[in-house]
């Protein structure tokens, strides 16, 4: 869905299926509109992992190099016997429909993967977020990535320079952004003081709304949820070497921004990682409060 979201905001010309993920006692499907197409449609990429790769459709293939252009990806060559370019990830298939009409559908891995190595293979599931593959940074660094590193899916001779730059871009996200988010969170001290709420027995709702206000910040800036424990640590040590040579009342109100940020993080944690979002809806007595709107002054989202 998230991938999906990404190729709504580009505005591409062709038809996308309507999607909804439904969450029921622990269980979690995907539902997706059915589509005038088959294996003979496509004109695009593969639907077999790489073992048959199509360019059939010129036209289409110039509109994925106007949405690679504006979410910072690479072209790249893909599959190993009948290697052809492509613009998006090799299993973004690209149909021409029994009604004439271009499609597009499997947006699983429309972002580069956020892994360094194919380890347990988490470079098919963890991506970067859209607001940091797009930023400023890894563009004033010419870094365009290849949704496809880290896998097996692209040609041998792109393999090595792709990962370099993969490498590369991770690196500046773990040092440069999450270091970036450290020295902005100073100016969030009321809203850190409100989600140092959230450990009492009887949070507000705008203890709740704080928090993901705070979520929204960081992940506006590219930052996954994952790297909490990195913030964190980042976090203790900036503010910890700071507070040596200060003096004391200034001393006292820095102890008191780190005490109020580490209790935020360590609550945003909590709630993340607890069974069942349920657990938020009912401490903060709202049943809706997950549906509720934020603005995003980014581009998308990705965990």
């Amino acid at each position: 869905l998230k991938g999906l979201n990404c190729y709504i905001e580009t505005m591409i010309d062709c038809g996308l299926p309507l999607m909804a993920i439904l969450d029921y006692r622990g269980f979690r499907l995907t539902a997706m509109s059915k589509l005038p197409i088959n294996s003979t449609t496509i004109t695009t990429n593969s639907a077999d992992a790489g073992v048959t790769c199509h360019n059939k459709d010129l036209d289409l293939m110039k509109k994925l190099e106007e949405v690679a252009k504006i979410l910072n990806l690479k072209k790249h060559l893909i599959g190993s016997t009948n290697s052809v370019e492509t613009f998006a990830c090799i299993d973004l298939e690209g149909h021409v429909g029994k009604d004439g009409r271009q499609y597009l559908l499997d947006f699983a891995r429309v972002l580069p993967p956020d892994v360094e190595t194919e380890t347990r293979r988490y470079h098919l599931t963890r991506r970067l977020r859209t607001e940091f593959v797009r930023s400023h940074l890894l563009r004033s660094n010419n870094l365009s990535l290849n949704p496809d590193a880290m896998s097996n899916f692209i040609h041998r001779s792109e393999k090595e320079s792709d990962e370099k730059d993969l490498a590369k871009a991770i690196e500046l996200l773990r040092k440069n952004v999450i270091q970036d988010c450290v020295e902005h969170l100073p100016g969030e001290m009321e809203l850190l003081v409100s989600c140092s709420k959230l450990i009492n027995e009887n949070i507000s709702h705008t203890a709740g709304s704080s928090l993901f206000c705070l979520i929204q910040m960081i992940r506006s800036r590219g930052i996954n949820m994952r790297y909490l424990a990195l913030l964190a640590i980042q976090l203790t040590k900036r503010y910890s070497e700071e507070s040596i040579n200060i003096n004391q009342s200034t001393d006292l109100q820095n102890s008191k921004f780190l005490a109020n940020s580490s209790t935020a993080i360590n609550s945003i944690a909590t709630i993340l990682t607890s069974s069942t979002p349920n657990v938020l809806n009912e401490k903060c007595k709202q049943p809706s409060y997950f549906s509720m709107p934020f603005e995003n002054n980014s581009d998308n989202n990705n965990n």
